[in-house]
């Protein structure tokens, strides 16, 4: 019996048991990425109101999110795919 009251239990779908989500991962990267290359027109413009150092850490620390977003998800799949062949 469950402790929290109303929970019911997960039931996963075979083929999705044990996975990480990868591909909302790679999603979200990619809208990331979207974002940040659409940003770079007003990118000077807000260096010159906010201060250069604030504006580009942030936009350095938004594309580090994107590409640990990346690594962690190509990561993901390949050890997924490798578990799986042997």
């Amino acid at each position: 019996m469950n402790s929290i009251p109303l929970a019911h239990t997960h039931t996963a779908s075979p083929l999705h048991e044990g996975r990480a989500p990868v591909w909302p991962a790679l999603t979200l990267a990619a809208l990331m990425f979207a974002a940040a290359a659409a940003c770079v027109p007003w990118l000077q413009g807000w260096a010159t109101d906010y201060g250069a150092i604030l504006v580009y850490w942030a936009l350095a620390l938004h594309l580090a999110i994107a590409i640990g977003l990346v690594r962690w998800a190509v990561r993901t799949r390949r050890t997924d795919y490798r578990s799986q062949r042997y």
